[in-house]
């Protein structure tokens, strides 16, 4: 099995809807892995439109459930005894 560990820094806020309600909406403290997903399979698909060999890798990273893509929790990376969640 193979890990990759992403690192992802925003470039502004975030506000990431935790449901669906009509009244208000709390936001969510971590980005979904499904949040995740659907912008890795966006910027996958405008960045090899046209490229048939690439499109065929397309399924098996997204589609298949080859591929675990878990939610992203927030973290403190500065801390010198190591990565710590916040609250």
């Amino acid at each position: 099995m193979k890990h990759l560990v992403l690192h992802v820094t925003t470039e502004s806020p975030l506000a990431v809807r935790s449901d669906h309600a009509p009244g208000g909406a709390s936001r969510a403290k971590y980005i979904p892995g499904s949040t995740l997903i659907g912008g890795l399979t966006m910027f996958y698909r405008l960045l090899y439109e046209g490229n048939e060999q690439k499109m065929e890798q397309f399924a098996p990273l997204f589609l298949n459930e080859q591929v675990l893509y878990p939610n992203l929790y927030p973290a403190i990376f500065e801390d010198s005894e190591g990565l710590q969640e916040r609250n």
